[in-house]
């Protein structure tokens, strides 16, 4: 599956009526982003099949001394925390501004990313490997 498709999704249901779809629009708005920078990865890198993966990827993009994959690894964070509060954070409304802001935010990461190309897998490649909290 491509997780592109995800962003499908997102858009979909970001200006419902429906709180609950505006929830999952965020959710499938991160979950795009991540898994399309993971699979990108891990040709390169060792990226945890745990839930670490989500440190690992934020890591190797954090660490890579170049200014727009440390750009895409803060959308990366900031909609693990939109996420997060989507679906954690039940007495908090969440409006279309919200989940269209998520929406946009992936979609500029994913575009960031992909410019890169050869550039993004050079600089992550340069970065010391991941250690997981387990193998510490």
């Amino acid at each position: 599956m491509d997780p592109l498709d995800f962003l499908k999704v997102a858009s979909s249901l970001c200006d419902s009526d429906d709180e609950s779809e505006r929830r999952t629009s965020i959710g499938r708005s991160y979950f795009a982003l991540f898994n399309y920078l993971r699979l990108s990865l891990e040709p390169v890198r060792n990226v945890p099949t745990s839930d670490e993966a989500h440190r690992a990827v934020a890591y190797y993009l954090g660490n890579a001394n170049n200014r727009d994959l440390a750009s895409v690894e803060q959308s990366l964070r900031d909609l693990r925390v939109s996420r997060n509060a989507a679906d954690y954070k039940l007495d908090k409304n969440v409006d279309h501004a919200a989940s269209r802001t998520a929406l946009t935010r992936a979609q500029r990461a994913v575009e960031k990313f992909g410019r890169l190309g050869n550039r993004a897998v050079s600089a992550v490649r340069a970065v010391p490997t991941f250690r997981s909290r387990d193998s510490r």
